[in-house]
């Protein structure tokens, strides 16, 4: 099995490195399967200046 774990954290939030390594250690833990398995992963740290939403409606 070949697992990625791949994502984005807020920089503001996860200030640290401890802090990332914990957010991916509790990612991790979610599946027994990952138990002992080797989970490269590539972690963005953003801040971020804003954003748009789109509910669906008009």
């Amino acid at each position: 099995m070949v697992i990625l774990m791949g994502g984005f954290l807020y920089k503001n939030v996860f200030s640290n490195e401890d802090m990332v390594n914990a957010a991916i250690d509790f990612v991790e833990s979610l599946s027994p399967k990952s138990e002992n398995a080797y989970i490269p992963h590539h972690i963005d740290l953003v801040v971020k200046e804003g954003y748009v939403e789109y509910n669906g409606e008009y």
